[in-house]
């Protein structure tokens, strides 16, 4: 490709981050790939010692039926990085709108089509949400976001858990609670550092968990984290209204 093509594609690229999103829509946007880019490079850097290993158990003609399952690990890992980095790009293309979904029909979907994933781990799912709460935002992205957001809750429950997601509204504020029955006194949450996944203790859910937050600000909205020692983490959604 010529200079001058490459210039020109820039360019175009840049036209269109300039006309379809604004500067907060970029800001996170490009939070999110450095998380993105953080991740991949730790799952090939596995990838890679992975590869060592064979090509020295090859040597000695000694190879673990482990090895091609650690490999495969690694390979799905990295599909599913670049699709939940597709979807986050899609979605900052459509996150600027005056459209508004009613959230009590919108979870009652989440939760129909999200079910079957609990009832298969024998974990429990209730939903309460507040009368006439709504989201700005298109149904689709948003059902995309509340049901990452489950799978990444369920993944941290045990057998006979129970999760109880309940919208409330306060002030300016829709909150989303994914309740998991944690009994503290004083609930801390915190909002999820986007942009640094690098200095955040989690390993496969990080990833995910920075996906939704980069979803939940395209929404006018951001994900909090409240740690529980030795027990599982809460998320609470919150948007404005």
């Amino acid at each position: 490709m010529s200079t001058v093509d490459s210039n020109t594609n820039n360019f175009s690229w840049r036209e269109f981050l300039r006309l379809n999103c604004d500067e907060k829509t970029i800001q996170t946007l490009t939070s999110f790939v450095r998380d993105n880019e953080h991740e991949v490079f730790a799952v090939v850097t596995a990838l890679q010692a992975q590869i060592d290993l064979l090509r020295s158990e090859q040597m000695h003609d000694n190879v673990s039926e482990k090895r091609f399952a650690s490999l495969d690990r690694s390979v799905a890992r990295l599909v599913s990085d670049t699709n939940i980095l597709s979807s986050v790009s899609e979605m900052a293309k459509s996150s600027s709108t005056n459209r508004r979904v009613m959230l009590e029909e919108l979870m009652q979907e989440v939760v129909a089509e999200t079910q079957p994933d609990f009832l298969a781990n024998h974990v429990g799912l209730s939903c309460t949400i507040a009368k006439n709460s709504s989201l700005p935002g298109y149904a689709a992205p948003l059902k995309l976001m509340f049901k990452a957001m489950l799978l990444a809750v369920l993944c941290t429950c045990k057998n006979l858990d129970k999760v109880k997601i309940v919208a409330a509204l306060k002030k300016n504020l829709v909150s989303i609670n994914f309740d998991t029955g944690l009994k503290s006194e004083a609930k801390e949450f915190k909002h999820w550092p986007l942009g640094k996944l690098h200095s955040v203790p989690f390993n496969t859910e990080g990833i995910g968990l920075a996906a939704i937050d980069a979803m939940a600000r395209f929404h006018q909205g951001h994900l909090s984290v409240c740690h529980h020692k030795n027990q599982h983490d809460e998320y609470m959604l919150s948007f404005k209204k």
